[in-house]
C-alpha cells in the first residue's frame, strides 16, 4: 500500500497479513485518512516502490479515521517515468523502482520463480527497446493453489521415519506428515509479545514503559501478539510435540493472536481462550517440518516447528496414492521385462514351450464332458482329441499333430455289451 502525505510526498504502508482482515473494509483507495498509532521503519528489502528510506507500519491497535474534507492538493497518483536508454546508467546502489510506460511487445507464458508465478512483458518506447531489461510483473494463476498442494505431499513421511533420521545429514532436510491433533498443551502460554519489524517476531522483554528487542537492538513502544501454540499430534506409527507459530497456528485457530489476547484479560477469559484453542483436537491435518540442529542434539524429544500446515486434502492424498501404485507396478514390469530379456535364448524358448504346452493342457480339459448329478447317462462315445506340439534340436519349426486318443475302458465295456 503506498500512502500520499500532505506535503506530496510518498510513503509505503504495510498492514501486516494478521491485522488485513481488521483493515480491508477501512482503507479504500484514494480515500483520505487521519492514522495514529503507528510504527515507522526503516527499510530492509533490497528495493524501494517510492523514494523513501522509512515505511509506516498499521499495527493491531492503529487508529484510522477517514476524513470527510476533499483535498484536492493531494494527487492520486505519483510517476516518475524514466526512459529505456537512462535505466542503464543509474547508479547499482539505486534502491528505487523505476517507472516506465512504452508500446507492448509481448507477453511471455507464466512462469515459477522463486515461490512466485510471474510474467515478463516487453516494451517498446521512442528511445530504444526493452530487450536488455524485461519487466517482471506478479500475476495471480491457479497454479500458484497446485502448488501449494503439490508442497503438502512433498516428502511424506510417518513420524517414526522421521524420528529414525534425526542425524547430521539430515539437518535442513524438509518432510511433510499427516497427523491428528490428539491434545492441546497448555503448559505454556498460547502467544507471546514479539517484535513488530518485518522479518523479526522474536520475543521482546520488558523495559519500564516500552518493551525491547535484543534481535533488532531496538524499543518497541507496541509489540505484538505472535501465536506459539504447543499440540501433540500422532500417527499410525508414532507420536510427539509440535509447535506451531504465527500464521500457521491463526489458520488453524481461526482467530488473531490479537482477539485472544485481549479475550484472555477478561472474566473467564482464560478458560475461554483454551476452550477456542481445544477445538481443534482431533483434527487431521498435513505438517511441513524441517530438522534442525536442536532436534538432532534432543532426538526429537522436545518435539519439531512445524514450518506451514495444509488442511487436509483426501482427494489429493488419494490421487496420491493411486500413483504410486501406478509406479510400483510399472517399476514391477519393467523389472519383469529385464529379467526376461537377460535369460539365455534355449532358457526362453523352454519357457514359451513350457507356457504353450499349459495352454494346450487346459484347451483339453474343456473338452472332457463333466461328471453329472444325473443317474443315467447318455451313451455316447467320446472322441477326445489333442495337439501337440514338437520341435527338433536341428530346427527351430515346430510342427502341430492331431492325435485321436482311444475310448476310455469303461467306454470299450458299454460298447462291447451293446455288440
Amino acid at each position: 500500500m503506498l500512502s500520499r502525505l500532505m506535503n506530496g510526498n510518498q510513503i509505503q504502508a504495510i498492514v501486516p497479513k494478521n491485522h488485513s482482515n481488521t483493515f480491508l473494509n477501512v482503507l479504500r483507495e484514494g480515500h483520505v485518512y487521519h492514522i495514529e498509532n503507528f510504527s515507522v521503519q526503516t527499510r530492509t528489502y533490497s528495493f524501494r516502490p517510492v523514494q523513501h528510506e522509512y515505511l509506516i507500519l498499521i499495527r493491531w491497535d492503529t487508529i484510522v479515521r477517514g476524513s470527510s474534507e476533499a483535498h484536492p492538493e493531494i494527487p492520486k497518483y505519483n510517476f516518475d517515468f524514466v526512459e529505456f536508454n537512462k535505466i542503464r546508467l543509474l547508479p547499482k546502489e539505486n534502491q528505487n523502482l523505476q517507472d516506465v510506460y512504452g508500446t507492448l511487445e509481448g507477453v511471455s507464458q507464466l512462469m515459477f520463480r522463486k515461490g512466485l508465478m510471474l510474467k515478463e512483458i516487453f516494451l517498446k518506447n521512442s528511445s530504444s527497446t526493452f530487450k536488455e531489461r524485461n519487466i517482471s510483473v506478479l500475476q495471480a494463476s491457479p497454479s500458484v493453489e497446485r502448488n501449494m498442494k503439490d508442497r503438502s505431499l512433498r516428502n511424506r513421511k510417518t513420524l517414526s521415519q522421521i524420528l529414525q533420521m534425526l542425524n547430521a545429514d539430515s539437518v535442513g532436510q524438509v518432510f511433510t506428515c499427516k497427523a491428528i491433533i490428539n491434545d492441546i498443551v497448555h503448559d505454556y502460554a498460547p502467544f507471546y509479545k514479539s517484535c513488530t519489524k518485518i522479518g523479526c517476531r522474536k520475543k521482546v522483554i520488558a523495559k519500564g514503559d516500552h518493551y525491547w528487542c535484543n534481535n533488532c537492538n531496538n524499543a518497541i513502544p507496541s509489540p505484538d501478539a505472535r501465536y506459539q501454540l504447543k499440540a501433540r499430534i500422532q500417527d499410525d506409527t508414532e507420536s510427539t510435540l509440535i509447535t506451531i507459530f504465527g500464521d500457521e497456528a491463526e489458520e488453524l485457530l481461526k482467530h488473531p493472536a490479537s482477539d485472544l489476547a485481549r479475550l484472555i484479560e477478561s472474566a473467564d477469559g482464560i478458560q475461554t481462550v483454551k476452550a477456542i484453542m481445544d477445538e481443534i483436537i482431533g483434527t487431521s491435518i498435513v505438517f511441513e517440518i524441517k530438522n534442525n540442529q536442536y532436534n538432532i542434539q534432543s532426538q526429537g524429544k522436545y518435539g519439531f516447528t512445524a514450518n506451514k500446515v495444509f488442511q487436509m486434502d483426501y482427494n489429493l492424498d488419494s490421487h496420491q496414492i493411486q500413483e504410486e501404485i501406478e509406479q510400483v507396478t510399472e517399476s514391477s514390469q519393467i523389472l519383469n521385462d529385464s529379467f526376461q530379456a537377460q535369460l539365455p535364448d534355449n532358457m526362453q524358448q523352454n519357457n514359451s514351450t513350457l507356457m504353450k504346452e499349459k495352454q494346450i493342457l487346459l484347451a483339453s480339459s474343456n473338452d472332457i464332458p463333466q461328471p453329472s448329478n444325473k443317474k443315467k447317462r447318455p451313451n455316447k462315445t467320446f472322441k477326445r482329441k489333442a495337439y501337440m506340439e514338437f520341435s527338433t534340436e536341428d530346427s527351430n519349426e515346430t510342427s502341430q499333430t492331431s492325435v485321436i486318443r482311444p475310448p476310455s475302458k469303461r467306454v470299450r465295456k458299454i460298447k462291447e455289451s451293446k455288440d
